[in-house]
């Protein structure tokens, strides 16, 4: 999707900070809390060649290894566009990711 298409998305879904529980107008809010939830989830997408970043407070750019990347609206369509872009299952159950997650952890 374009830049644009990203821009014009739905900002409603459930894990949009703004909505959540006692949140606040406050953009310095809403950014560290995007900021705060790219760090986790990049966390769990590091292992199989993916990283997350905020874009713009309304989407999410999902980036792989190589430089590709795409936006995506929420949260939920981030785990579909990492195996897109890593051509990798995400199977958070299963023992080779977690012990990925903790083989990154060893490191950090």
């Amino acid at each position: 999707m374009c830049g644009m298409c990203g821009l014009w998305g739905s900002t409603e879904h459930w894990s949009n900070p703004a909505r959540l529980p006692g949140a606040t107008e406050s953009t310095s809010n809403v950014l560290l809390t995007r900021m705060l939830q790219a760090e986790t989830i990049t966390s769990f997408t590091r292992p199989v060649g993916a990283v997350v970043r905020d874009w713009g407070q309304s989407a999410w750019i999902v980036e792989n290894f190589s430089g590709a990347t795409e936006i995506v609206n929420n949260l939920g369509a981030i785990w579909a566009c990492v195996e897109q872009l890593t051509g990798k299952l995400v199977d958070p159950l299963s023992l080779e990711f977690i012990q990925a997650l903790e083989e990154q952890q060893r490191y950090s």
